[in-house]
């Protein structure tokens, strides 16, 4: 049996506005999401002299978490925030079980780092973040002892808050191995 033309009209006009409507709400909330984390949230991230008066107060601190991160086998990503650690097998660990995860999450909190990941160089230490995984920013420290060259990854400049259409991310030396950095997504 065949339906009627009116109502096979009506169901293709009933699928029409489902699908359309499903489409415009996909594009109104990536519109938002673009809006909110570039207008709201960019100014937001603590300046370059703020992160470089914490490093130069916990200068030592600093470098004894990237002496840390560079001996450590087994970590991965510090999350100070829920106090745990995500170790070589993917496994979460606690800083109340763990001696080791246990004295990372006191340093970041003292050094007031939002997260990092750890392995082998450059250690991203993470100071803020806003927005989304496919559209934000963040801003921290990096140290690394192969940032000069960048090979096209990159823009080494004089003052974060003053770049603008560079390549990103964006480092400002700090100190010996030690950059400031701000990247989009």
């Amino acid at each position: 049996m065949h339906k009627p033309k009116a109502t096979m009209r009506k169901t293709f006009s009933v699928v029409g506005i489902i699908t359309f409507s499903i489409v415009a709400v996909c594009i109104i909330g990536w519109l938002l999401t673009r809006i909110v984390t570039n207008s709201l949230f960019q100014s937001n991230h603590p300046e370059d002299q703020q992160l470089i008066n914490n490093y130069a107060q916990h200068k030592t601190e600093f470098n004894q978490l990237a002496q840390m991160l560079l001996q450590e086998t087994r970590l991965l990503v510090i999350f100070p925030d829920s106090g745990n650690c995500q170790i070589e097998d993917e496994k979460l660990v606690n800083s109340a079980i763990d001696e080791k995860c246990k004295e990372y999450i006191q340093l970041f909190k003292l050094l007031g780092l939002n997260w990092a990941y750890s392995g082998p160089e450059p250690i991203w230490l993470t100071a803020s973040s806003y927005g989304l995984g496919v559209s934000g920013s963040e801003k921290g420290y990096v140290y690394t002892s192969q940032l000069p060259t960048l090979d096209g990854d990159g823009t080494l400049v004089n003052n974060i808050e003053e770049a603008s259409e560079l390549l990103l991310p964006y480092f400002r030396h700090v100190d010996n191995n030690w950059y400031i950095y701000y990247d989009e997504t």
